[in-house]
């Protein structure tokens, strides 16, 4: 097909309109809105409060309120952290654990964990 000639005026692009269709598009997205903020961005309070030197605001204030008015810490949570007699107790306890839930996963499931056949 041969595109027609215009008399040199500039052609109006009409504007789409919104459809029914479009509504559907948005609502089906929701879900997907609700799960990234709850999964992907709240937890990015925890990652902020690692550095923040976290103290409750006399008030009643709320969270949100108390995180970004605590004072900011920096690697000092983490050097004390490392540096307690806890630390080396805890990850005692972390790689016993996993050690204990490895090997309780492997004996319900009647079958070696890293048997080699399993993967031919």
């Amino acid at each position: 097909m041969r595109a027609k000639k215009t008399s040199g005026k500039p052609m109006k692009v009409r504007k789409r309109r919104w459809t029914k269709d479009d509504t559907e598009l948005t609502l089906l997205s929701v879900p997907t809105l609700i799960w990234y903020l709850i999964f992907s961005y709240l937890p990015m309070f925890g990652i902020v409060i690692a550095f923040k030197q976290y103290k409750l605001a006399p008030g009643g204030h709320g969270f949100i309120y108390n995180l970004f008015h605590s004072d900011w810490a920096g690697f000092g949570n983490f050097e004390y952290f490392f540096s307690s007699n806890a630390f080396s107790m805890l990850l005692r306890n972390t790689i016993l654990y996993k050690h204990c839930i490895y090997h309780y996963q492997c004996q319900c499931c009647g079958r070696r964990c890293f048997d080699a056949e399993q993967y031919d």
